[in-house]
């Protein structure tokens, strides 16, 4: 090296490299080694930042392309994804590859039957790709095309039985069906170490030496149920923890949760030890047989659709920490019909574009009906926002009629306090859906055409989870939430809300009372939509 002189770049010394070999074979041979020991190196901006060089000088280059798209998509650079992946199909229209790579841009887009179509197209090329009938089945879930999803899945399992995100996905679209039976042995794989989701899903498995439970007899033994995936996930099913002592004899019973969870089920009687993942992670807790993720204990109970545990409510809130909230609370709680909203999710969730409402404006129609009802001197409403997050959450536009307490909530036994007192929460598909359900409090849950969760199946108005509590609204097309709000209004214009007579504390469920509240049996409310 030259005295004197700075170190040159590693980049530009590769580059210089090149233009010194004569040989332009040999300069893209180097060229597409550096992107792939980029690409091993998991350094996927660094590769495409190569490949883009690289493409300077071979433009027409297919593999250039393609891996120039593929970068481009893991760096969630759709301009460049969709750049590179039209070219290339442009070189070569028999690219199976690239047909896949748009085809995931335009589901990405909501764009599902032309991206069925680029799909198709890569198998006619390539039948035996397993990825790509996985991609395929996917977007055909999102256009109700069910029994077709259901043959690319297992297409994708019989060219790859060790591929586990058509198995993961399969199970999803078995549970929505309420094929429960092979939904709950497929929901398995989502904690596998090759499932790609698994760490999105919060589905790690815990670093112990606790052999993990695999369906051994249960009686007199100790078990630790571990959380996973959402704080809703874990609130739906600690309705299992009391049959594990009830059906299986279990004789003692350890929860690690997240600490906003901790405090709602220290009321839980049946928890021996309740721990956070720190207390968890620090050791204090000995002389376990098993530990078993949560969500698996509807397999190991077998549970069917008619034999769902759905006596509610299965979780409730102390007084003590209910009259900590009743000054925050509407002066005349018991002279209004009183309505908790929640219009957002964590916006971390994969879903939570769809899941969510892009605004509080949004529910502007909820407030013009209360004032009519006010007009009209028929019962007042008032809405409490449990609302957290940032923006519209810590403060909402000064033309809402809200009272917001969402920036005061520490913890999920909060939110149980003040839903608790609420005689209604209207709410997207978040935790607090699954928190009012087990609080036996009526809920009417705001959900999407695209992405719909498994857990409220299909065209149902109502959940047999939460029987006779709780009530579905669905967006007919796609992003109509201005549809949706139009339903919940003419819903709420037809409840039976009694006027206040300024004694004894209305009855929570008296507007509910009707067809719904005398249902025994949650499949006879289902209708088809």
């Amino acid at each position: 090296m030259p005295q004197n002189k700075k170190p040159r770049n590693k980049k530009y010394a590769f580059s210089g490299k090149q233009q010194r070999m004569s040989n332009p074979k040999k300069i893209l041979e180097q060229f597409h080694t550096q992107i792939g020991q980029l690409y091993r190196q998991q350094q996927i901006q660094e590769a495409l930042n190569l490949s883009q060089q690289a493409l300077q000088k071979f433009p027409n280059d297919i593999n250039l392309l393609k891996n120039a798209g593929a970068f481009a998509g893991m760096v969630d650079n759709r301009i460049l994804l969709e750049k590179y992946t039209l070219q290339a199909l442009k070189i070569n229209p028999d690219d199976a590859d690239a047909h896949n790579n748009l085809a995931l841009l335009l589901a990405e887009q909501k764009q599902f039957e032309k991206a069925i179509e680029h799909y198709q197209l890569a198998l006619e090329i390539t039948p035996n790709l397993a990825d790509v009938h996985n991609n395929l089945a996917v977007s055909l879930v999102e256009q109700k095309q069910f029994e077709k999803a259901h043959q690319h899945y297992q297409t994708a399992l019989k060219i790859n039985p060790n591929y586990i995100s058509p198995q993961w996905n399969l199970s999803l679209l078995q549970l929505t069906q309420c094929n429960f039976t092979q939904g709950w042995q497929n929901y398995e794989s989502r904690y596998h170490k090759d499932h790609k989701g698994h760490k999105l899903t919060g589905t790690t498995p815990p670093k112990t030496s606790i052999p993990h439970y695999q369906g051994k007899d249960l009686k007199g033994k100790s078990l630790l149920i571990y959380h996973e995936q959402g704080f809703g996930d874990v609130i739906q099913f600690i309705r299992y923890l009391p049959l594990l002592k009830i059906q299986k004899g279990v004789a003692n019973i350890a929860l690690v949760c997240n600490l906003s969870l901790k405090k709602l089920f220290s009321t839980t009687d049946c928890i021996d030890h309740l721990l956070d993942e720190d207390e968890f992670n620090r050791g204090n807790l000995q002389g376990m047989d098993y530990w078993i993720f949560i969500a698996s204990l509807p397999l190991h109970f077998n549970t069917t659709l008619e034999t769902i545990p759905n006596q509610l409510p299965y979780l409730s809130s102390p007084q003590t920490d209910q009259n900590n909230w009743q000054s925050k609370l509407p002066q005349n709680l018991n002279n209004s019909f009183n309505i908790g909203l929640v219009w957002k999710g964590r916006a971390a969730h994969a879903n939570d574009r769809n899941r969510s409402l892009p605004s509080i404006q949004i529910l502007k129609p909820l407030w013009q009906l209360a004032e009519h009802r006010k007009k009209n001197n028929q019962s007042q409403l008032s809405f409490i926002s449990l609302q957290k997050g940032n923006g519209e959450a810590i403060k909402p536009p000064p033309d809402q009629p809200l009272i917001h307490l969402g920036n005061q909530i520490q913890d999920f036994a909060d939110t149980a306090a003040i839903v608790s007192q609420l005689d209604l929460v209207i709410c997207v598909d978040t935790a607090i859906a699954h928190l009012t359900g087990s609080l036996n409090i009526p809920c009417w849950v705001l959900l999407p055409d695209c992405g719909t969760d498994w857990r409220w199946m299909l065209d149902r108005t109502d959940s047999p989870w939460y029987p006779n509590t709780m009530k579905l609204f669905r967006q007919q097309t796609d992003g109509d939430w201005d549809g949706v709000v139009a339903e919940v209004c003419k819903a709420l214009s037809d409840l039976n809300i009694p006027m206040p007579q300024n004694t004894k504390p209305r009855n929570k469920k008296d507007a509910f009372s009707g067809k719904q509240q005398r249902m025994s049996n949650p499949r006879k409310t289902s209708t088809q939509r």
